[in-house]
Formats: structure tokens, sequence, C-alpha cells
């Protein structure tokens, strides 16, 4: 891999992914929504779900910018997962090999999350679906 990518393009991947988190983290309160309102926290204080944690980290990995959020979903760089965690519905976020999600607040690998009881879906949200929802969350 190194040798693909370079030394360099790892770090700043690396630097990128961890800035991302930095004020979410400090500021983020876990808030279960009404019915299924998925939308991106753009300022503190940070009070949502696993869907609005998930997208608001994508949406700071991609530069604050929607655009380049979804063309990221879109191009499947990053996708929004589905999984269950003690038989509950919940949404972690995968990007360039690496997941998080509100409850570990850090990226691992996806067998980190499984030895802790996280049960994945073989599917991934699909971006219109992403959307629908996310339009969802803005009318109601």
């Amino acid at each position: 891999m190194l040798a693909q990518h370079g030394l360099g393009s790892i770090l700043e991947v690396a630097a990128e992914m961890i800035e991302a988190l930095k004020e979410l983290n400090n500021g983020f309160v876990y808030t279960p929504d009404k019915g299924d309102r998925w939308r991106i926290m753009k300022k503190p204080p940070y009070k949502g779900d696993c869907e609005d944690y998930a997208l608001t980290v994508l949406y700071n990995l991609k530069g604050r910018n929607i655009l380049r959020m979804f063309l990221s979903l879109i191009k499947r760089q990053s996708k929004i997962r589905h999984c269950k965690v003690k038989g509950n519905r919940h949404a972690v976020l995968k990007y360039k090999g690496k997941y998080i999600d509100n409850g570990t607040k850090k990226w691992v690998k996806k067998k980190e999350m499984e030895a802790n009881g996280y049960k994945f879906h073989k599917f991934h949200y699909l971006p219109y679906v992403v959307a629908l929802k996310m339009l969802k969350g803005a009318l109601l």
C-alpha cells in the first residue's frame, strides 16, 4: 500500500480523518430523534444520533461541503453502513477502509466493531437513500 499511494498521501488521509473528529467528539451528546431524521450537525451543540454523527464526520472530512460529501458516497469512497448493536438498528460510517460511529468515536477496523457485538448488514445505504432521509429530516 505504501508503494501504491506513497507515505505522504497516507499521512495526509490519516491527518484529515483525525482533524474531522476533534471538535465533533468534544461536543457530541447522543440525543435520539423522533422518527428517522438524518441531518448534519453543522455547529455546536452537537446533539444527534448515530446517523447524524456519521453524516457529520463525513461532511467534516469533505471540507464541510455537501457536494463533496455526496460525491464521496456516489464514488463509494465512503458508505453509511447499516448494522445492529445489541439488537438495535445502528449506522456506521465507512471511509477508506476504516469505520467510525458515535459509540467508538475513533477510526477502527470492521473486525474490532464485530468483536464488540456489531452485526453488519451486507448492504449499505445508497446515496439517494441518504439524500431522501436527509430531506425528510429537514422537512420534519
